[in-house]
């Protein structure tokens, strides 16, 4: 079971199982960072992540527990990937350049 309850500027939901206390909670701007926009969030079926940096190599999915569940590469500026073997509930995508070095983290929704 998830709720969800939006305004104009914040999308915030709420379900069954929920993060361990030390996870942040998953609140989404209404705004996009023009950096980095993940969408559509929540998503069903498949992740794309548009974003204006060269230096992005790969990525790293991450659910509520901190355990690592998947990992992407990243071809391009726009990248699309299936998110159909995950289960519902709150990930975090944690991106990174060559080096290994953290660009970006990115929380989404799997709402299966």
């Amino acid at each position: 079971m998830t709720a969800t309850g939006t305004n104009s500027t914040i999308i915030a939901t709420q379900g069954f199982h929920q993060p361990p206390p030390d996870f942040s909670t998953v609140i989404f701007p209404g705004t996009a960072n023009a950096d980095w926009q993940l969408f559509p969030n929540p998503t069903r079926g498949s992740l794309q992540l548009h974003t204006t940096s060269s230096a992005a190599h790969h990525a790293v999915v991450l659910n509520a527990l901190g355990q690592r569940v998947d990992s992407w590469w990243i071809h391009a500026t726009a990248n699309t990937w299936s998110v159909d073997h995950l289960a519902s509930g709150a990930y975090r995508l944690h991106v990174f350049d060559r080096n290994n070095t953290a660009l970006s983290t990115i929380p989404f929704i799997v709402a299966q």
